[in-house]
């Protein structure tokens, strides 16, 4: 994320690690979630002079208008939702991101793509939710090709995450 940025959605924020990261950068953060017990813990965050906010929102249903952040960010939710909800999601995020926004999302690595994600991905499949497995054959730039986002920079976390920067283009 660029410096530049100034108002940030982090969807699926959970304890609101990472919103709380980007907030530390000089950004205005605000988590969401539909886990109120996930949000109690995220605003213990709060404070400290950060712009960070956290609201009990449904990602599939953002309230805010068109356009409305700078960018926007998903960290390891995407393999925790079905399909149909996966594609909801990613196109409420590019509607409330600006043209030429950033869009950031980190989730699990396909095995496909790293030696060490084959191994990881046996030990992940043992406790993740049953909609890693779907999520992982499919994989994520198929999603993302479903509701028109392409992958611009992708790096990875000792091959078994993925990091991947999108650059939001609104249809013309």
């Amino acid at each position: 994320m660029s410096s530049c940025l100034d108002l940030v959605l982090d969807v699926a924020t959970g304890t609101g690690a990472q919103a709380y990261e980007l907030a530390k950068l000089g950004h205005e953060v605000l988590g969401i979630d539909l886990s109120s017990e996930m949000l109690e813990q995220a605003k213990k965050k709060c404070g400290q002079e950060l712009k960070l906010g956290f609201q009990q929102v449904d990602a599939t249903d953002i309230p805010f208008g068109d356009s409305f952040f700078d960018a926007s960010s998903i960290s390891f939710g995407l393999h925790d939702m079905p399909y149909e909800v996966d594609l909801l999601v990613l196109k409420e995020m590019k509607r409330v991101t600006k043209n030429n926004g950033k869009i950031l999302i980190v989730d699990y690595m396909e095995p496909r793509k790293h030696l060490v994600a084959r191994f990881s991905h046996q030990i992940v499949s043992l406790y993740e939710t049953v909609n890693y497995k779907p999520f992982i054959e499919r994989g994520l730039e198929t999603i993302l090709k479903e509701v028109g986002l392409k992958i611009d920079k992708s790096t990875n976390f000792l091959g078994a995450v993925q990091i991947n920067l999108i650059t939001n283009q609104k249809d013309k």
